[in-house]
């Protein structure tokens, strides 16, 4: 992986799969700035770089708000000059605590029934979701794609080079019963590429 000295934002790289593209970046020689909402999280990732981590950055910024996005990317801008590759890792799953409990307690209610062969609990996610939890979600993974995305190209532009990485997940393709709005949603960046045609007259890619 040739990444030595590109500048590389991962969002939503306080943890899981982010943190992990993160180190990964680094490790190859990546200059990475390491996104996150909690910026305590982002120091973390940043700390388990080893001796990389002398280069990384971390910005606090939730995506989904188009203004915070523009000063993550004021500060890249002034920090680095350029943009080389942007990975829109950015997601959530369930918007409160009590929610993730219901959730959990329900899992926990099927398997035991369907060990005794007689499954009872449903999932009942769209029905009970409300706006707010729907609008969240959406935030997130499509609004932070879009701003993110809108942010990024005005600096790789400038070279004529870059990458443009959307993560989506396997749900998207092979459903998930007790998280509906993430599949739907993850689902419409398997069609992302048309935001830059898959290879831009530029010499980007997404």
């Amino acid at each position: 992986m040739k990444l030595e000295n590109r500048i590389a934002l991962v969002t939503g790289a306080g943890s899981g799969i982010g943190r992990a593209i993160a180190l990964l970046f680094a490790e190859h020689g990546a200059v990475v700035i390491v996104n996150d909402v909690n910026l305590d999280a982002a120091k973390k990732t940043i700390e388990e770089m080893g001796t990389a981590s002398s280069k990384a950055y971390a910005a606090r910024a939730d995506v989904s708000d188009s203004a915070q996005v523009k000063t993550m990317f004021f500060d890249i801008d002034a920090r680095y000059q350029r943009l080389d590759i942007l990975v829109n890792n950015a997601g959530i799953g369930e918007v409160s605590e009590n929610k993730r409990k219901e959730r959990n307690r329900k899992a926990e209610a099927r398997l035991s029934e369907m060990r005794t062969g007689s499954l009872q609990t449903h999932w009942d996610i769209t029905q009970e979701m409300s706006d707010e939890e729907w609008n969240r979600v959406l935030s997130v993974h499509l609004n932070g794609t879009f701003f993110c995305t809108r942010e990024a190209l005005k600096l790789v532009t400038r070279n004529n080079r870059g990458v443009i990485i959307n993560m989506s997940s396997l749900a998207a393709l092979a459903g998930i019963a007790s998280a509906p709005h993430y599949e739907l949603q993850r689902e419409a960046f398997c069609h992302s590429p048309g935001l830059l045609r898959k290879k831009s007259p530029r010499g980007m890619s997404a």
